[in-house]
C-alpha cells in the first residue's frame, strides 16, 4: 500500500524536527521513526485516519512481562489518571506500551518534540516499578509495533 501525498509530506516534516533534535534518527522498517532519546527509545509514526493524518507516538517501558489481570488492572487504573498518553498492554509481545496521538494535519515542532521527550521521560519513570511488580525489562529499541 502507497502512502498518500498528506502522509507523505508530514513524514517529511517528522524527519526534520526529529533529525533536527536528536542524535540518532533511524527507520522503524514500517514506515516511521525512532529516536533515542536519553531515557528511552521512541517510536514516532504518520498514520492516515477518516481523511486526516495523524503522529502516532509510542515507547516500550516494559517487555517480557507477565500477562495477567493484575498488570491489566494496575494499567487501566493508572490510565484514568493520565492527561497524556496512554498505557497499552500488548499480549502477543508480553509488552507494556505507552502511547499517544497527535493531529497530524496541525502538528508543530515544539508539540511533537514536547511529546516525543515526555514520553520518554514517563515510561523511564514507569519501567522499574512495572518490571519489579510483573517482570520484564525495558526495551532498548525493540517493540516496533503500533
Amino acid at each position: 500500500m502507497t502512502e498518500s501525498e498528506a502522509v507523505a509530506a508530514l513524514k517529511t516534516a517528522l524527519e526534520k524536527y526529529l533529525e533536527g533534535e536528536f542524535e540518532s534518527c533511524e527507520s522503524d522498517g514500517e514506515g516511521g521513526f525512532l529516536v533515542r532519546p536519553k531515557e528511552a527509545p521512541v517510536f514516532v509514526r504518520p498514520v492516515e485516519q477518516d481523511g486526516s493524518t495523524l503522529v502516532r507516538i509510542w515507547t516500550v517501558p516494559n517487555a517480557g512481562v507477565e500477562v495477567d489481570g493484575e498488570l491489566a488492572q494496575y494499567l487501566i487504573k493508572e490510565n484514568a489518571s493520565l492527561t497524556f498518553g496512554m498505557f497499552e498492554l500488548d499480549e502477543k509481545t508480553a509488552s507494556v506500551r505507552f502511547a499517544h496521538t497527535l493531529l497530524g494535519d496541525f502538528l508543530n515542532r515544539d508539540e511533537l518534540l514536547g511529546a516525543v521527550h515526555g514520553m520518554a521521560a514517563f515510561a523511564h519513570r514507569h519501567e522499574r516499578w512495572v518490571e519489579e511488580r510483573f517482570g520484564g525489562g525495558g526495551d532498548k529499541g525493540g517493540g516496533s509495533a503500533g
